[in-house]
């Protein structure tokens, strides 16, 4: 398979390590084609495939190729796509929205101290004695993409066959989404109204639910403020505080959960992007039974 769009156009969204980054994606086409060139038959040893046609499966690639394509459709396309997702709380803005990918987001020192307890209710005890001396805790939080809209930022975190992680090192009940959640929000100074958090997954796995750990999670997130508070150490206590439910409220409204599936939707309806590079989006898709 080719990247479709310009080396330039993707390596410029990777918000760090960006030649090493593209060095990554394109060794990943260079061992497909080197591969499919060695073996007119598959073969029946999954070990045998599964190193050297990654590139299936990888969700870097995937995530790259679809943001790529987002990106090159302008606010347009993000609107679209963000307004079905957050209805009437997303506006528009005339200025250029910047995308940057695996950017990664240090936790505030308040969400440090507010783990300090979890951790030290760890279960096994190494991992309990490791927490007292590792006073950082938790480190930084890497988001699949970031999305810089005039004072709003919008953060993604991308699946395509993974599970969200159900814990941290130090802490066992602190899911993936919850993490996101929080080190975003703190970015933002917990000014609600500029942060917005989206998923983005197969859309099997938004039908079926049982299939992976983040389907509950979502679900609950997304109607149920209350389970916010539950899941982010530093709110626990505002469960018991009505005063605090119209933030955790407008926290769940600000929470979405969209699929690859409606992202390739807008980038086909867009007219910034060619007829091959659709084309080949549209391969890239069938291939990994997203279109």
């Amino acid at each position: 398979m080719s990247l479709i769009f310009d080396r330039e156009e993707l390596r410029k969204l990777y918000s760090k390590d960006k030649d090493r980054r593209m060095l990554y994606i394109e060794k990943l086409v260079e061992k497909e084609k080197a591969f499919y060139a060695a073996n007119t038959e598959l073969p029946k040893d999954l070990s045998k495939v599964r190193e050297a046609v990654q590139i299936h499966k990888d969700e870097n690639i995937l995530t790259l190729l679809t943001f790529a394509a987002l990106n090159k459709g302008g606010n347009q396309v993000w609107d679209n796509m963000l307004y079905k997702a957050f209805g009437s709380d997303w506006g528009t803005s005339k200025k250029e929205y910047e995308v940057m990918l695996e950017q990664a987001v240090s936790p505030s020192k308040e969400i440090k101290e507010s783990l300090i307890k979890p951790a030290s209710e760890h279960p096994v005890k190494y991992a309990r004695d490791i927490s007292e001396l590792d006073k950082a805790i938790e480190g930084p939080t890497t988001f699949d993409a970031v999305l810089e809209a005039d004072k709003r930022e919008v953060f993604f975190e991308c699946k395509f066959t993974s599970d969200i992680s159900s814990d941290t090192t130090h802490c066992t009940s602190r899911n993936q989404i919850a993490r996101c959640i929080d080190v975003g929000l703190a970015k933002k100074k917990d000014k609600v109204e500029d942060f917005y958090f989206v998923l983005v997954t197969p859309a099997r796995y938004k039908k079926y639910p049982g299939e992976r750990f983040y389907y509950f999670k979502m679900e609950q997130y997304m109607k149920e403020p209350e389970a916010l508070a539950l899941d982010i150490p530093r709110f626990n206590n505002w469960v018991k505080e009505p005063e605090k439910q119209e933030f955790l409220e407008k926290l769940a409204e600000r929470i979405a959960w969209v699929t690859w599936e409606e992202c390739l939707e807008e980038v086909l309806a867009c007219i910034e992007i060619s007829k091959g590079e659709k084309e080949e989006l549209k391969k890239f898709y069938k291939d990994r039974l997203l279109f």
